[in-house]
C-alpha cells in the first residue's frame, strides 16, 4: 500500500501525522477536549486519505479506509468549528 503512493497522498499522510500530533498536545497540556478529539478525528481522517490515495482505492480495504476516513471527517469538522466558535 505504502510502495506507490504519490507526492500528494504522502503530504496528505504527513498533514495527518501532524494533526494527530497536535490533538494530543492540545489535549494534554491546554486540556481543550473537544477541540482536542476533533483534532485527532481530522488527523485520522487526513490519514486514511493519503493511504488511499484520496479515497480513490476500490479494493475491500480502501473501501473500509474510505468509511472510517469520511465518518471521522464528518465527526471531526463540527468540533473543530464548535470548539473555535467557542474559544475564539
Amino acid at each position: 500500500m505504502f510502495y506507490n503512493l504519490p507526492f500528494n497522498s504522502i503530504l496528505v499522510l504527513v498533514i495527518g501525522a501532524l494533526l494527530l500530533a497536535a490533538g494530543g498536545y492540545v489535549g494534554i497540556t491546554w486540556r481543550m477536549y473537544y477541540f482536542a478529539v476533533g483534532l485527532i478525528l481530522l488527523g485520522l481522517g487526513s490519514a486514511l486519505c493519503g493511504l488511499t490515495n484520496g479515497f480513490s482505492n476500490h479494493s475491500p480495504n480502501g473501501r473500509l479506509l474510505r468509511k472510517i476516513g469520511s465518518l471521522a471527517f464528518l465527526i471531526g469538522l463540527p468540533l473543530v468549528f464548535y470548539s473555535l466558535y467557542r474559544f475564539i
